[in-house]
């Protein structure tokens, strides 16, 4: 079934300038290659088309990317990851997206994935979550027995975990997939933030369900700290996208 992925690669980034990174961190090398790369070639098993939404990045990825197909670059200059989700969706015409985060690394049965969303919640939305310990927001979203996400703890609420209805919590790993009709009554001025914005009004409404990823390895190096830990164990890393 057609299926578009969308990388979201417009972080301003500026909590990684203090150890002088200078470009994007999707473009933080790898064994010599851009970890985006990485992403783009694990994301064609999947998907018949690729969406970069770099933000106010685009320039950078438009030099890079403009001729590498099946690629191509949301242009708007936007900020925050909601906004970013939207203008990217305005340019596609298949009826489903796989979403991910630029500056996270995880170690995923990719094709298990949209096959199980395809399976059971190809009408809703699916975000893959991980059990691992020491990720970034651990725990932060709720999930009851049916897999139903029933709180996220990454929106603008107080609050922290655990849930008292919860079976189980997990951290997100920065990749879900939804229709793209779920996205047309939400609107860009109220909807700066993916994780704070979008994601808790669609668990309120009883759209969203978790995809069980256990303890496998993921790491957003969207910190100082964590992008040091990617630096050191890039060997590791590196071995995720052999295939």
């Amino acid at each position: 079934m057609p299926l578009t992925a969308i990388i979201l690669a417009g972080g301003k980034q500026t909590r990684l300038r203090d150890i002088g990174l200078s470009c994007p961190k999707a473009l933080a090398e790898l064994s010599g290659t851009p970890l985006l790369n990485y992403q783009i070639r694990q994301l064609q098993q999947v998907a018949t088309s690729i969406i970069i939404a770099g933000g106010r990045l685009s320039d950078i990825f438009y030099r890079i990317y403009a001729t590498s197909s099946p690629v191509k670059i949301s242009p708007d200059p936007v900020i925050g990851t909601g906004v970013a989700l939207l203008e990217a969706a305005k340019i596609i015409t298949d009826d489903h997206l796989i979403i991910c985060n630029a500056d996270t690394v995880n170690d995923l049965p990719l094709q298990d994935i949209v096959d199980h969303y395809f399976l059971h919640y190809a009408s809703l939305c699916m975000i893959v979550l991980t059990r691992r310990e020491g990720v970034q927001n651990s725990g932060a979203f709720a999930v009851d027995a049916s897999n139903r996400v029933i709180r996220s703890y990454e929106d603008r609420n107080l609050g922290s975990p655990p849930h008292p209805e919860a079976v189980w919590h997990g951290a997100s790993t920065g990749v879900i997939m939804m229709p793209r009709r779920l996205l047309r009554n939400v609107h860009p001025f109220q909807s700066h933030s993916l994780e704070q914005d979008i994601l808790p009004e669609l668990i309120w409404r009883g759209k969203v369900y978790a995809f069980d990823n256990g303890t496998s390895f993921s790491l957003d190096i969207g910190t100082p700290e964590r992008f040091g830990q990617f630096a050191k164990i890039k060997k590791d890393v590196l071995e995720l996208f052999q295939y």
